[in-house]
């Protein structure tokens, strides 16, 4: 019986090497009814992916289970997967746990695999990054390649192992020379910003694109931010808005918001404010809170829409919510000088002091006008300077203008002429005009 078995269990992989996948299930079936454990399994993957029969899920448990109690590996994986799942049997993620483990245990690469996302992201067992760590090790080190790209993004990021960009730069390159387009764009990246390799445009440009051409979104996006800048790749704004509407096209929030940048200023296409203000939008709905802020100036202005005041200010808000510095100072401003809301000098402040606090130089400069005539906080010439000299530093004229008048009148410093002139002479040399 054990001869026969094996003879129709041969007979079977061949056929199904050929994907004669009927035939070769057939052959399956007899060997499965005479307990061979491999033909359970594959058995079982045939009614799982309905190859030579209808799809089955249950049919393929019923045969996974055997094959799997009987320590196959492979079955093990797939009752796992099923388990996690509830494809054929009732979703039971201890189950799946369990027999993942097994199946990881014996070195099934997938099985370390799946094992490390669940200890990743806390399914079916407690988060543990460093356990992830280890288990995507293990499948990393046999070649798998979604493995070594989540190794490298924990080496990225620093969980459950030490941070280094160098050995992410390594797992994101192993994974990418085997066509893992995830790993190509995070190549791409390391080589764009120097993460632990040398910064090398060109390279960039050559894993973007890879990854790009496989339809993967943030390379898109970013291929189109090399074209549009002319970074590693002679600048061609036609094949930015070429690449940044197929990575809108895919919901990416970034592209969405820099094909209605394209739009606004008839970058590679032609100037159209409405379509701008479209895409502007679908960008601000998924989340962008640079499209929020852009959306915000249109209706501010009644650039592509109906000038409406109160819908500025609404997306002004969420911009601003969502930390964009530009926001926060445009709300500021709109408070300041009552436009669209009743003029608060308070909420101005305390959106200018966001911005700022953010770099902005224009809040920073409005800051320390609130601060020197005390609108929404009390006066503090102390304060008006210091925060006219990070707008300064940043190339405001008007403040270091401002930071001269301080000085000549001894207001919030130390009086000082020859330091009133210099700072005179700055402003001067940087456009100011009195």
């Amino acid at each position: 019986m054990q001869k026969a078995a094996e003879c129709d269990f041969g007979i079977g992989k061949e056929l199904y090497d050929q994907n004669e996948y009927a035939s070769a299930l057939e052959s399956f079936r007899a060997a499965a009814g005479q307990g061979h454990t491999k033909a359970q399994y594959y058995l079982g993957l045939c009614y799982y992916y309905g190859n030579g029969a209808d799809r089955d899920c249950a049919e393929a448990v019923k045969w996974f289970t055997p094959a799997a109690e009987k320590g196959d590996p492979d079955a093990q994986y797939e009752l796992g997967q099923c388990c996690m799942n509830g494809d054929g049997t009732s979703q039971d993620l201890d189950l799946a746990l369990k027999w993942l483990t097994l199946s990881a245990d014996q070195g099934n690469m997938y099985a370390q695999n799946d094992l490390g996302y669940c200890y990743e992201n806390g399914i079916g067992c407690s988060q543990s990054y460093e356990q992830a760590a280890e288990w995507y090790l293990a499948s990393a080190e046999q070649g798998y390649d979604a493995a070594q790209y989540k190794l490298g993004y924990l080496y990225e990021y620093g969980r459950g192992v030490k941070k280094d960009y160098t050995k992410a730069f390594q797992w994101y390159m192993l994974a990418a020379e085997q066509e893992y387009a995830g790993a190509q764009f995070k190549t791409g990246y390391c080589y764009e910003f120097g993460n632990g390799v040398k910064t090398d445009p060109a390279s960039a440009i050559k894993w973007y694109t890879l990854a790009a051409e496989q339809g993967y979104a943030d390379a898109q996006f970013s291929i189109g931010n090399c074209y549009l800048n002319g970074n590693g790749i002679k600048q061609d704004y036609e094949q930015a808005a070429k690449w940044f509407r197929l990575a809108a096209e895919q919901d990416h929030a970034g592209a969405a918001n820099n094909i209605g940048y394209c739009y606004e200023y008839g970058y590679g296409v032609t100037k159209d404010m409405q379509e701008a203000v479209k895409w502007y939008q679908i960008a601000a709905i998924l989340g962008d809170n640079v499209a929020q802020n852009n959306i915000g100036n249109c209706y501010l202005y009644g650039n592509g829409v109906t000038q409406n005041y109160a819908e500025a200010i609404r997306w002004y808000k969420i911009a601003a919510e969502n930390d964009n510095a530009d926001a926060q100072c445009n709300l500021a401003n709109c408070y300041y000088d009552g436009t669209g809301v009743s003029q608060d000098y308070k909420e101005a402040f305390k959106w200018y002091k966001a911005s700022a606090e953010n770099g902005t130089p224009d809040a920073q400069f409005r800051l320390g006008v609130c601060y020197f005539f005390g609108n929404g906080v009390t006066v503090n010439y102390q304060e008006a300077v210091a925060w006219w000299k990070k707008a300064a530093d940043q190339g405001d004229a008007t403040a270091m203008h401002n930071i001269g008048v301080c000085y000549a009148n001894g207001w919030g410093v130390t009086k000082s002429q020859a330091e009133a002139e210099k700072w005179y002479a700055l402003a001067k040399e940087h456009g100011y005009q009195s």
